[in-house]
Parts: structure tokens; C-alpha cells; sequence
């Protein structure tokens, strides 16, 4: 007996020691990317900086090389007291900058901030100097092409499914991922996104019933009953499915083709058209029609972040119609308290435009029960035909998504449960990190 415990004993040692092992070669390997709390990594990112500087003056130099040059050693030397004052300036600019706060230092743990990496540095220093516009291929050939691979790989993380090359078709569906200026306007886009989904049947069943266009919808609590978008009045037409919504725009023009017999192309800009001449047309007259029906509610978490009060303002929504909704004890979103404040909204006469859920707040680094909110939303759809937008902001804890996946697969099949996932893998944090961590899979 005492030989079989010695064994397993030796046998768990040596995988502690295994574990100890790899976990001291992956911080060697993390540890070459960042400068370091003392500049340690200082000479290989000066040497890379010079190399990219280097590399650029050579682009600039070897395009079309027999082009006159501009700027003549003459015009140089009369610059020269001009050089000593930006000189000077920069000098008083870096004196300026060292009184900053050490982002860097491990004494430092005031902010959600950290050291930057050095190849995100590296490549921001080096796209700055070219100065893309990645608003069309014809001012970004290259950067344009790799935002969207970072997208590809942002939804990768995220566990969507990526879309196709560009040209390339995809028969199932698939996520959309673009590079914005911040969070603030990342939860802007999201719900200007939101907005208009929510409020295009409205336009679509005005066309409809103008031009007399047969369309048909299933509303969410009859799934199997399609009912013509006529029939369905403005309040009811709302409750639709946001996802249900979205496609109503392909399913318009295929109405619009079949109902003029009209070629691809031609149904496509005739829906345009028909569509920008209605009064609920967010994007061309304005959100007053479309509010005057149903006026929109914002449910969020008594944790978000305010760039979503922004966003309210922008979008029209109005600050009053923000719904701010309790926490729970461990500074979540409460469902209960989310179910109550939707039935008032409804009962109010108001749209449940969309509920935003947080994975990761700033300030505790909670994650809302995200599985709870789509629980309810089925549970809404079933009982009163009503359904809602889910926005999850995941700014700052979207990244702990990544710890469940690798490529294009999760790590572990067998692992139904998140939990279960983080218990085998962060043992030491076990009890706490799993009350932090309220994740599902999606199968």
C-alpha cells in the first residue's frame, strides 16, 4: 500500500513538476514581449524601430528615383534653427511625458492599464508612418486586407465563425468584425446596429402594404404560422426576432423580385428605393415615426460603462429611456430584476430595443450571466411574442473567451461546462474564479 502511495506520490510530483516547468517556459517566452518594468527588452525594440525607420526612408528614396529632389541641401541648412527648436520641443515634450503614471510597473495596479507589447508598438509605429485610410482598397491596398484578417481572428477568439474570403460564398452563417477607434464607439456602432434592426420591419411592412407586396413573418410565439406583414400591426410587427429582422431584408427583395418579376440587380435598387421613400426609414427620415409607435427602452447594468449613456444621446434614444437594471451580490446584472423592469417596459407601451450585458466590467471584472438573459429572452418570445437585442460588451473581458478555444476548435470537447473547463485548468483559483467566470458553450 505504502509502495502504490509512494508511486503516486512520484507520479504526481513529477507532473507538478511538468506543469512548473511549462508555466516557467511560457513566462521566459511572454517575457520577450513587452520592454520590461527596466527597459530589459530595450535593445532588440530599438534595434527593430530602427530597422522599420530605416526600411521606410528606403520605400521613399526608391520610389521613382529620378524624380527631382524637393527639399535641396540649401532649403536643408536654412531649416536649421527651425530643426533646434523642434529639437527643444520634443526635449520639454519626453521631460512632460516622464511625469506620467508607470503603466509599466508591477507597483502600479490603480487602472485597467498595462504595458503595451512590443509587436503592437512595433506595428503601430510602422503603420503610422504610411499613414493608411482603410476606409476604401484604394487608400489602404495592404492595411485593409489585414483588418480584416484581424477580424477573421477576433472572431476566431470569440468563437464565431469567420466570413468568407472576399469573393468566396458561405452557405451557413457567420460574424463580422471590423477595428474601431475605442469601446466607446465599438458600444455605439453596436447599438446604432440595434436600432435600426429593431425598427426596420416597420419600414418594410409600410412598403408592403403601399405597393401591395406579399411578404409573410411567424411571429415568435407562433413559429410555425406565417402571418402576412399586413396583418400584423406596427406595435406587434416590432416583437419580431431581432435575427429575424435582419434577414427580412434579403426576404424583401426576394418579394420585390417575384412581385415586378424584376432581374437581381434591378430588385435590389428598386428595394432601396421604395424602402428610403417611407416615413420609418431611420436612416433618411429620422427616428420620430418609428419612436412614435413604440418608444425604445435600453435595459443595462447598474455596472456599464458610459459610453452607453453617450450612445443613447447620439442615437436618439434619450437618456430617459435608458433602464438601468440591479446587480446581484457578486456585482452582476440580476435577471430577476431584468425580467421585472422588461415586463414594466412592455407594459408601458415601450420597445425592448436591446439589453446589453457585460463580460468583464471595468471595475470588478464581473461577468454577467449571459446564459440567464437568453433564457429569458426565449421565455419572452414564447409567452408575449416580444424579444429583445442581446449586446454583450466585452471590451474588457472579451480575451478570457480565447482561454476556451484553439484554432478553430475548443480545447477540450468533452468539457460541457465552462466551469468545469477553469476548475481542471486554474485549480488555484478554483471556488472564487468560477463565481467570476459565467460563460457557456455554444453546443
Amino acid at each position: 500500500m505504502s509502495a502504490i502511495s509512494a508511486t503516486g506520490r512520484d507520479a504526481y510530483g513529477a507532473r507538478i513538476a511538468d506543469t512548473e516547468g511549462m508555466a516557467m517556459s511560457g513566462s521566459r517566452r511572454i517575457s520577450a514581449w513587452f520592454l520590461g518594468p527596466k527597459a530589459e527588452n530595450a535593445e532588440p525594440e530599438q534595434k527593430i524601430l530602427s530597422y522599420i525607420l530605416d526600411d521606410y526612408f528606403h520605400w521613399r528614396r526608391n520610389y521613382f528615383p529620378s524624380d527631382e529632389i524637393l527639399i535641396t541641401q540649401s532649403m536643408q541648412r536654412e531649416a536649421l534653427d527651425w530643426n533646434d527648436r523642434l529639437a527643444q520641443q520634443v526635449a520639454e515634450m519626453l521631460a512632460g511625458l516622464r511625469r506620467h503614471f508607470p503603466f509599466y510597473s508591477p507597483r502600479y495596479n490603480a487602472h485597467m492599464l498595462s504595458d503595451q507589447t512590443i509587436p503592437s508598438v512595433l506595428g503601430y509605429f510602422a503603420g503610422m508612418l504610411y499613414n493608411p485610410n482603410n476606409v476604401t482598397p484604394e487608400s489602404a491596398p495592404v492595411t485593409l486586407a489585414w483588418e480584416l484578417e484581424v477580424g477573421a481572428d477576433i472572431l476566431k477568439m470569440l468563437g464565431y465563425v469567420p466570413p468568407p474570403a472576399p469573393g468566396g460564398e458561405s452557405k451557413g452563417e457567420f460574424g463580422f468584425a471590423h477595428i474601431t477607434g475605442g469601446g466607446t464607439v465599438a458600444n455605439l456602432e453596436a447599438l446604432w446596429a440595434a436600432r435600426n434592426v429593431r425598427y426596420f420591419p416597420l419600414a418594410v411592412r409600410d412598403v408592403c402594404l403601399r405597393h401591395n407586396i406579399p411578404l409573410t413573418l411567424k411571429p415568435p410565439n407562433a413559429p410555425e404560422t406565417a402571418v402576412a406583414i399586413g396583418a400584423l400591426s406596427p406595435q406587434a410587427c416590432l416583437g419580431i426576432r431581432p435575427n429575424q429582422a435582419i434577414y427580412l431584408y434579403s426576404r424583401f427583395i426576394d418579394a420585390v423580385h417575384r412581385h415586378w418579376d424584376l432581374a437581381r440587380s434591378e430588385a435590389i435598387r428598386a428595394a432601396h428605393e421604395l424602402l428610403s421613400e417611407s416615413d420609418f426609414n431611420l436612416a433618411h427620415r429620422g427616428v420620430r415615426a418609428a419612436f412614435g409607435v413604440r418608444p425604445p427602452a435600453l435595459l443595462v447594468s447598474g455596472a456599464r460603462h458610459y459610453s452607453l449613456i453617450k450612445a443613447a444621446d447620439l442615437l436618439g434614444i434619450g437618456r430617459e429611456n435608458l433602464i438601468v437594471v440591479d446587480l446581484d451580490s457578486m456585482f452582476r446584472l440580476d435577471p430577476r430584476d431584468l425580467e421585472s423592469k422588461l415586463a414594466r417596459a412592455l407594459k408601458d407601451g415601450m420597445l425592448p430595443l436591446a439589453v446589453v450585458a457585460i463580460a468583464g466590467t471595468t471595475e470588478v471584472g464581473a461577468v454577467d450571466p449571459v446564459d440567464r438573459i437568453e433564457e429569458l429572452r426565449e421565455q419572452m418570445e414564447m409567452t408575449s411574442g416580444e424579444s429583445f437585442w442581446l449586446h454583450l460588451d466585452a471590451a474588457w473581458g472579451g480575451y478570457l473567451r480565447s482561454i476556451f478555444t484553439s484554432g478553430d476548435a475548443p480545447l477540450d470537447t468533452h468539457l460541457r461546462d465552462v466551469n468545469e473547463f477553469v476548475s481542471r485548468v486554474l485549480t488555484i483559483a478554483r471556488g472564487r474564479y468560477e463565481k467570476l467566470v459565467h460563460l457557456r458553450w455554444g453546443y
